[in-house]
This record gives structure tokens, C-alpha cells and sequence, in this order.
């Protein structure tokens, strides 16, 4: 498993903590996430909403939020789907595909990018960026 330096830093210090209370307990803890070494069976969603609040995320998150940022993140910075799905242990593409979510700024970003006078035959653009509010309702004429 490979972990961004933040994220092994973090685990790392779980880990030695996790060590500290085998050697005072004289216990042997097998699971990575526990609760004063015991297993949990449920997430502790309490700890989880406070650790959000002071983190001063605005919205209440869920843990599994955060599978799909790290996809949408992957994709953007030109990760490889496979890569990916490796990463977040998706086994199929229609899984992957239900992480990997468009939004409005991915498509203004995907106009603009075809947009670039680079596209067109002397510095001529073929495409625009026009926002779109709405849908046609149907026919005009």
C-alpha cells in the first residue's frame, strides 16, 4: 500500500501509540483501528463528527466521502483508472465509475481545455466556453 506523507505520518503515529498501550497492558492488539485496544464493531461516529467540527469542515461527512474525493483527485492529477481502482480496491469499472463523479467544474474545465487556440488551424478556436443555465425545453422554431 502506498500512502500519501501525511497519511503514513499519521498511521505511523497510531502505530506507536497502539505499541505503547501493548507494552503497558501486556496485550497484543491485532487490529489496526480500536478502541483502548479493544475491536470495534460499529464506527465511532461521535469521535468522527468532532474530529469534523474541528477541522471546521462546514458540511457533516461520512467516512466514505472521502473514496470519492481521493478518486476525483486521482483522475485530475492524470492517474491511470487502473491505478486507481487498484488503490481504492474497486474490482470493476462500473464501481469506479460510480466514484468518479462530474461535476460542473470538471466539465467547465474539460470546454475550456478544447477551447485553447491550440485546437484550431492558425490560432483560429473551435470551441467556446458558454454557460448553459438550463436545458432547451424542446423544440424552437
Amino acid at each position: 500500500m502506498y500512502l500519501p506523507p501525511p497519511a503514513l505520518a499519521a498511521l505511523r503515529a497510531w502505530d506507536e501509540k497502539t505499541r505503547e498501550l501493548e507494552r503497558e497492558r501486556g496485550i497484543i492488539i491485532r487490529r489496526v483501528f480500536h478502541r483502548h485496544g479493544r475491536s470495534t464493531s460499529e464506527f465511532p461516529y461521535s469521535v468522527w463528527h468532532d474530529a469534523c467540527a474541528a477541522a471546521n469542515l462546514s458540511e457533516r461527512r461520512v467516512p466514505h466521502d472521502f473514496r470519492r474525493t481521493a478518486a476525483r483527485s486521482y483522475r485530475r492529477k492524470d492517474v491511470s483508472e487502473g491505478v486507481v481502482m487498484e488503490i481504492l480496491g474497486h474490482e470493476t469499472r462500473p464501481i469506479f465509475e460510480r466514484y468518479t463523479i462530474k461535476n460542473e467544474d470538471d466539465l467547465r474545465e474539460a470546454a475550456a481545455v478544447v477551447a485553447t487556440p491550440e485546437m484550431g488551424k492558425n490560432g483560429e478556436t473551435r470551441a467556446q466556453v458558454v454557460p448553459i443555465t438550463s436545458a432547451p425545453k424542446g423544440p424552437t422554431s
